[in-house]
């Protein structure tokens, strides 16, 4: 007796594992393959979300994505720590920026952490939470500032920390290996070079920002000197329309008009060629447009 699905009196089942529900044959491969990659791997007993901030610039990516933590990285993937996790077809570099027991995300679609990048947080909990702030005051995104106090060459070496931190002595033929770490005064040196490019990047900001207000501030005068302008030209507006309107009914034979029926008819025409509304909302935009840059 044949055993595929189509043999009389044959019963198709799905193989499974231990734990999974059976797929009939109506399932797409791809679910059962994405299932197959997750076999294996248990999330972390102890907040197994990490929300992860990419290690990206467009705009669209600037927020946290939620991904699971094995278990054997739930020492190493805490907040402030380097990670590379998937991202649709690539793998993407981030940031761990905060763990948690819960996600807005179907647990079932959430994938895994790839690999953790730094022996412990590379950014501290006040570190993360001053980018969050700069990038909240200047309009910016996380990861823009993020790049800035993380600039890639310091990224691109601390994803080989081999390269700074083991040093092979040749003399004793390749079988010992000296281990250098960074002392408590060196890491002190490098946070406050890396608060200090904080600081100069705050400065520009603002000195940039003050000259876009000075540029801003030209634009509404001009819109507000060409709105005055315009008012001498809106009275002498109405009477020469209402001249060119009358002198062509003159001008053709044979036409008799009701003057009073004229009358009525121009008052609603000119009533459409009203421009003050317009001209009060605009008024009101340029006013609130001054105060909202005085706020911030």
């Amino acid at each position: 007796m044949s055993d595929s699905p189509g043999a009389t009196g044959a019963t198709w089942e799905q193989p499974t594992l231990d734990g999974l529900e059976p797929h009939g044959p109506s399932k797409r491969r791809r679910a059962s393959a994405t299932t197959a990659k997750r076999v294996g791997k248990q999330p972390a007993s102890h907040d197994p979300i990490a929300h992860v901030m990419l290690y990206e610039q467009a705009p669209h990516l600037g927020r946290t994505f939620d991904y699971l933590v094995p278990q054997d990285m739930a020492e190493k993937a805490v907040p402030g720590a380097r990670v590379r996790v998937p991202f649709g077809h690539r793998l993407l570099d981030g940031f761990v920026w905060q763990r948690g027991h819960s996600s807005d995300v179907d647990p079932g679609a959430l994938k895994y952490i790839k690999t953790v990048q730094t022996h412990g947080a590379l950014l501290d909990a006040a570190m993360r939470r001053d980018i969050e702030l700069i990038a909240e005051h200047f309009g910016g995104t996380v990861p823009n500032i993020l790049r800035v106090a993380v600039p890639p060459r310091v990224a691109s070496v601390d994803n080989h920390p081999a390269k700074i931190r083991r040093r092979v002595r040749w003399g004793d033929g390749l079988t010992k290996t000296d281990v250098e770490e960074l002392s408590d005064e060196e890491w002190e040196a490098a946070k406050a070079a890396i608060n200090e490019a904080i600081q100069h990047l705050i400065e520009f900001r603002t000195q940039e920002g003050a000259a876009l207000e000075k540029k801003f501030n030209e634009k509404v005068d001009n819109i507000e000197r060409l709105l005055h302008s315009i008012e001498p030209y809106e009275k002498e507006r109405v009477p020469k329309i209402r001249e060119q309107i009358v002198k062509g009914l003159e001008q053709i034979p044979g036409v008799e008009y009701d003057k009073n029926r004229l009358e009525q008819e121009l008052i609603y025409y000119i009533e459409k060629l009203d421009i003050s509304e317009e001209k009060q909302r605009l008024t009101n935009h340029l006013k609130y447009f001054r105060e909202t840059m005085k706020e911030t």
